[in-house]
C-alpha cells in the first residue's frame, strides 16, 4: 500500500494484520477442507464422501 508519492502508507500498513487474522472458524474450515483434500486422495473416497467425513470431525462448533 503506497501513498500518492509512491512511499508505504504506513498508517493504512498497520491495519493490514488485523485484516490478515483468520478467526477460529475460519482455521476449521481450512483445516476441514484440507483434510478432506487428503482423504480423498489418500483414502480413495469419493469427493463428497471425503467432504462429509472431514466436515463432521473438523467443522466449527457453534
Amino acid at each position: 500500500m503506497r501513498n500518492r508519492r509512491g512511499t508505504p502508507d504506513w498508517e493504512r500498513l498497520r491495519y493490514l494484520p488485523d485484516r490478515l487474522r483468520q478467526t477460529e472458524q475460519d482455521l476449521a474450515l481450512d483445516l476441514a477442507e484440507e483434510r478432506a483434500a487428503i482423504m480423498q486422495y489418500e483414502g480413495g473416497l469419493s469427493r463428497k464422501e471425503a467432504e462429509r467425513e472431514a466436515f463432521e470431525k473438523h467443522s466449527p462448533r457453534p
